[in-house]
């Protein structure tokens, strides 16, 4: 199971719009993820053919960017950003799922 979230877009008001990406093969391990993401709207879902694995993505508005890390850090599974500057910073490194 593979997690990736990027920050979509920064709005006006300093808020921002932050999207995960979960590609998956099991089913049971996916139940558990979107319980955790259950604030989260799935905006798109999709098929990898090469990999067998089924994406979703959810989408979920947050009011500064503080906020957005944090979620990241207190996520308690492995998680990817990919930052705007095409960079990638892993979080919760050991904790597979």
């Amino acid at each position: 199971m593979n997690i990736t979230a990027w920050r979509q877009f920064k709005n006006d008001d300093k808020s921002i719009v932050c999207r995960i990406q979960v590609s998956y093969k099991d089913g049971r391990k996916m139940k558990t993820i979107s319980n955790l993401l259950s604030e989260w709207k799935v905006c798109g879902e999709g098929f990898s053919s090469r990999d067998k694995e089924s994406i979703l993505l959810y989408e979920r508005g947050f009011k500064s960017d503080t906020l957005w890390k944090s979620f990241l850090r207190k996520f308690p599974y492995k998680i990817t950003e990919k930052t705007p500057t095409d960079k990638t910073r892993i979080y919760n490194a050991k904790k597979v799922i």
